[in-house]
């Protein structure tokens, strides 16, 4: 791929450019031209997005079952 401006890149319907390295030490500097993100940064957070959804569920759920044991014991004049 040729070393092309974000500006070139954008006027030719392109999707991606060749820039400067991420802050995360990606070398190549492939980005998108939509939103001048890293392709590298960005596959590696799609690869983890599954587990994020997990532990968000699981501490959604952990926060519920929290409110509702002090809910209970307040109901019973305990209070935390």
């Amino acid at each position: 791929m040729n070393v092309i401006s974000r500006q070139a890149a954008k006027a030719q319907g392109l999707r991606f450019y060749i820039g400067k390295p991420c802050c995360r030490g990606h070398m190549g500097g492939l980005r998108y031209v939509a939103d001048q993100s890293c392709a590298l940064c960005r596959q590696v957070k799609q690869a983890t997005a599954p587990e994020r959804a997990k532990r968000r569920a699981y501490q959604k759920a952990r926060r519920r079952r929290t409110a509702i044991a002090i809910e209970a014991l307040a109901k019973l004049g305990v209070t935390i």
